[in-house]
């Protein structure tokens, strides 16, 4: 080094350096990030799946009353469960 202070081409590679740490910080917090949208999305997916579970047997619960009205209410469905009441 010059005693009258840093010469261009090591004022140029201190410049170099500071701006690869300042990368280096940005690419870190951008892994940081990702890591957080990746949590976060995977999170998502489960509640996803929760609301389907919920959502699919609400379904089949419908279908099975509206099933069981439909088969009370028919001609053959009544004969059925009077027979069945009347063991024949």
């Amino acid at each position: 080094m010059d005693p009258d202070g840093p010469t261009e081409p090591e004022a140029d590679l201190a410049e170099l350096r500071a701006e690869i740490d300042r990368l280096r910080d940005l690419c870190a917090r951008a892994e940081a990030a990702v890591g957080v949208a990746e949590a976060e999305a995977h999170a998502l997916r489960d509640q996803l799946a929760a609301v389907t579970a919920e959502r699919d047997a609400a379904i089949h619960a419908r279908n099975v009353v509206a099933a069981d009205a439909g088969a009370a209410s028919s001609p053959a469905g009544l004969a059925g469960r009077l027979r069945s009441k009347l063991g024949r």
